[in-house]
């Protein structure tokens, strides 16, 4: 047996058998790909504020929601440079609320697993099971990168001509050829892009994998400490808007992300996205200070460790945002075709395999017949005697 065939055999038998569970994998991926995109689209209520005049402060937005969903606890606030934008408070994990920011009055609160969104990206990652279906898309995605590994091996081509003929889809010659194209001929267009998709992907299933990347890149340095400013008796604690001039004044963002303080104080957590960042996930952490002695610490995404640079760089891989709305459109396109190809490559077995299995069905039914004939034939003769 060559080593073709055994690539091809691999090939196979993991595609038959996870096939349906990544088709689903890849569909919802390829749904995600503009989410945040659609879901404005579908929504721009949720995003665009009613009332009019004068914003309230931020502070006071905060107790009025306070007073009017006492059960939940309001973990930041998030404040958009876009005039018009309303004001966005975490409450719990994945919970969102939507609030005006002229009458502190409650738009939308929204389940994001609730969601029709939320919904594809539970089946996306863990099969709507929990720590079961994220072990079977996790078997699933690593069984895809040796799928992606063996199907290139197998039909790359060995010549020029080859080439042209593997790397375009033949109308006109039948349904059956047409098949094989889209399978072979587009898997090999895509098969990059679905490689880098499924090994990227591996670190949201597997801890062991997390572990490797580290070990690769560096161990990821400890947790940045918030700097605790000493407190002064003489001086109450800044307000929310003057955590966010400050924040702005220091660092242009498209929104801020404040942290609301704990029990026991400390500076103002402020997640910012400055314009010079090297992607959407590069967003940098200042520290204000509550007694208003500025920004006394900034936890830079360049400084950190190796381990959470590879992390964020795989992020960005994973999802194709790397090169901005050409790279999203590539991987959206990738990620569709590869939700086909556990079909059209299930249809060339099945073709394959059909004559034979008819031959078999034949030799079958004939000797299931012939056995009827001579037990029928044995009962006619016991009649006579």
């Amino acid at each position: 047996m060559t080593a073709r065939t055994v690539a091809l055999k691999i090939h196979l038998y993991l595609g038959l058998v996870t096939g349906l569970v990544l088709a689903v994998v890849c569909a919802t991926g390829a749904l995600l790909s503009f989410e945040d995109e659609l879901t404005e689209a579908l929504h721009p209520e949720r995003y665009v504020a009613r009332g009019t005049g004068e914003r309230l402060p931020l502070d006071e937005v905060v107790r009025r929601v306070g007073a009017a969903l006492p059960d939940v606890t309001v973990g930041g606030i998030t404040v958009h440079t876009e005039p018009g934008r309303t004001l966005e408070m975490p409450v719990g994990r994945g919970d969102t609320l939507y609030v005006d920011p002229h009458t502190g009055g409650l738009i939308e609160r929204v389940v994001y697993l609730e969601t029709g969104f939320g919904v594809v990206f539970a089946l996306h990652r863990w099969l709507l099971g929990d720590d079961i279906g994220k072990l079977i898309v996790g078997i699933c995605t690593l069984a895809f990168v040796f799928i992606v590994i063996t199907g290139v091996w197998v039909w790359w081509p060995k010549d020029r001509r080859q080439l042209r003929k593997r790397t375009r889809v033949a109308t006109g010659r039948g349904w059956q050829r047409l098949n094989y194209d889209l399978h072979v001929s587009l898997g090999i267009w895509t098969a990059v892009f679905l490689f880098v998709m499924a090994f990227t992907g591996l670190q949201w299933s597997f801890g062991w994998f997390n572990d490797a990347m580290h070990a690769v890149a560096g161990r990821e340095a400890a947790p940045s400490q918030k700097p605790e400013p000493a407190p002064r008796a003489e001086t109450a604690s800044i307000s929310l808007d003057a955590v966010h001039a400050t924040a702005a004044a220091a660092v242009p963002s498209p929104w801020y992300r404040i942290g609301l303080p704990d029990a026991d104080g400390g500076a103002f957590a402020v997640r910012v996205l400055p314009d010079d960042a090297a992607h959407h996930y590069a967003s940098d952490v200042l520290y204000v200070d509550p007694y208003g002695a500025g920004v006394v610490g900034r936890d830079r995404a360049g400084d950190r460790a190796g381990g959470a640079q590879l992390r964020l760089w795989f992020h960005l891989l994973h999802f194709g945002t790397i090169g901005g709305w050409p790279t999203r459109i590539i991987w959206f396109l990738a990620a569709a075709l590869g939700a086909t190809f556990p079909i059209t490559g299930a249809i060339i077995w099945i073709n394959r395999h059909r004559k034979r299995w008819g031959r078999r069905w034949r030799a079958w039914r004939a000797r299931g017949e012939a056995g009827d004939a001579q037990s029928s034939g044995g009962s006619t003769s016991a009649s006579r005697r």
